[in-house]
């Protein structure tokens, strides 16, 4: 018969301030709350200047979404601070989009003129849901033009409960997509390191999923 061992291991502590070694936390939002972010202080920006691209249907959730970003949000369920008491740094809306059809051509062309007027840190793009061919085809002309972005559905805006979170999230993202580091794993040691990890699991249509995280010094 087989047996196992293991053990607990605590949480890292978290680092929040790249000039001192005592702002840490092992919460990542509790630290964010109380600390700000890690590189504050170094991160070279004003501001963090984004372009956000909407089928023209859903201008107002457009604009709901920018103002709960930018001014934060609460319910009974919960509240999001805003980008700048979270980050300490204000994220602008450069530049608006809007899309006259949700589909391949129009996004396209949206961010091909986004691509030729530059100056952006990142896209914020608005979807009705996670469309794989409509998602795929997104990623690579953001990725393939160099720009950063974060693709925000509709319908995750809808769920009241999980808002808080959601927008959280989305902060979180988007500061870290336009060239932040919001935390680091706290670490006496000077050694270099590199620390890949991956896991595997199978959904209910016996599709396998592959996860992973890359951590490094």
């Amino acid at each position: 018969m087989s047996t196992f061992t293991g053990e607990m291991l605590k949480p890292p502590a978290l680092r929040f301030n790249y000039s001192s070694t005592s702002a840490q936390h092992d919460n990542p939002r509790e630290g964010l709350k109380t600390y700000g972010p890690y590189d504050s202080d170094i991160l070279g920006k004003d501001r963090i200047r984004a372009a956000v691209i909407f089928p023209s249907q859903y201008d107002r959730e457009k604009t709901t979404l920018v103002r709960w970003l930018t001014n934060g949000y609460t319910s009974k369920h919960g509240s999001f601070r805003g980008f700048k008491n979270l980050f300490k740094i204000s994220l602008s809306i450069e530049r608006e989009y809007p899309l006259s059809v949700e589909n391949e051509k129009e996004v396209q062309s949206a961010i091909r003129d986004l691509a030729c007027q530059g100056n952006v840190d990142l896209a914020l793009i608005l979807i009705t849901s996670q469309d794989g061919d409509l998602y795929r085809i997104i990623k690579q002309e953001l990725l393939g033009n160099g720009i950063p972005n974060q693709i925000v559905t509709v319908e995750k805006l809808r769920d009241a409960r999980q808002l808080p979170w959601v927008l959280e999230n989305i902060a979180l993202a988007c500061y870290a997509k336009s060239g932040g580091t919001p935390w680091v794993i706290a670490s006496e040691s000077s050694r270099r390191e590199l620390v890949i990890g991956i896991s595997r699991t199978q959904d209910r249509n016996k599709q396998f999923l592959v996860g992973f995280v890359t951590l490094f010094t």
